[in-house]
């Protein structure tokens, strides 16, 4: 969406200077969400890495793995999409997830995978899956913080119990 064409802004506000039709406006919420999650933005709450999360990924038809990569002062180094998988499952590559930290010189991550069918709902793999990402980035002095599950219009929480 090209927003200079269907809003000004100044200071932070936007202006509509024309109708928008639904997908129109979804398309602009997106776009001023993810200004506001760039490189450097610190995350400091977990109620603003979930709107992110569910405006970035609830539109996926598969399940995808993303991954929020931080640095020492909790801000944001990168967000990136690291497996794409089936209709109700993707799988975690812990290679993958460490090289990519590791090439960010990340101290923390947030994992965060959608479901489909806009259950957000964490299953007793989602819990494994925390686990074992969660020791695996261990050994390499990198946080696992979170893990998110998305689903329609919300997200929740991987709750582990050690």
């Amino acid at each position: 969406m090209n927003t200079k064409k269907v809003v000004e802004e100044t200071n932070g506000l936007y202006t509509v200077i024309k109708p928008l039709n639904g997908d129109e406006i979804i398309n602009l919420a997106k776009y001023v969400i993810a200004k506001k999650f760039q490189r450097g933005v610190q995350i400091d709450s977990t109620e603003k890495c979930m709107d992110f999360l569910v405006t970035s990924m609830a539109e996926y038809e598969n399940e995808v793995l993303c991954a929020i990569f931080l640095d020492t002062s909790m801000q944001l180094i990168s967000f990136d999409k690291l497996a794409d998988g089936g209709v109700n499952q993707v799988r975690i590559c812990p290679r993958t997830l460490i090289k990519k930290a590791l090439e960010y010189n990340a101290t923390a991550v947030i994992l965060a995978h959608n479901h489909p069918s806009g259950n957000a709902t964490a299953s007793p793999d989602d819990v494994k899956v925390t686990k074992y990402a969660r020791e695996a980035l261990g050994m390499f002095e990198i946080t696992l913080l979170d893990h998110i599950v998305v689903g329609a219009n919300k997200a929740i929480r991987v709750e582990v119990t050690e």
